[in-house]
């Protein structure tokens, strides 16, 4: 059997497999970490992305999100509230793409 080198711990070892079911469990697939049994070090993951109905959903939401941003943009007449309205997509583009790395990848 071939064996990998641990990113820990640098020893030549076959990884022991984890499974678990990632947050938000109906909207992705299982992931699977693959385990130094040396150090217990995370050797690297596999598995966990979204699944159909998560594309689904994630899909949905943003589609309410943008029909709801460009009908604001698009109500007012004001500069300032244009670059208001930008600037929190912005920030909320920031938070998303944060919850993203945090739950999804």
């Amino acid at each position: 059997m071939d064996k990998i080198e641990c990113p820990h711990c640098r020893r030549q070892c076959t990884p022991k497999l984890w499974h678990y079911r990632p947050v938000f469990g109906a909207l992705r697939y299982m992931a699977t970490q693959h385990l130094c049994p040396f150090c217990g070090g995370v050797m690297y993951q596999t598995g966990g992305q979204l699944s159909f109905f998560g594309w689904l959903v994630t899909l949905i939401v943003g589609s309410i999100f943008v029909v709801g941003l460009v009908a604001q943009l698009f109500k007012s007449k004001d500069i300032t509230e244009v670059l208001t309205g930008i600037g929190s997509v912005v920030f909320w583009g920031f938070i998303a793409y944060k919850l993203y790395k945090r739950f999804w990848k």
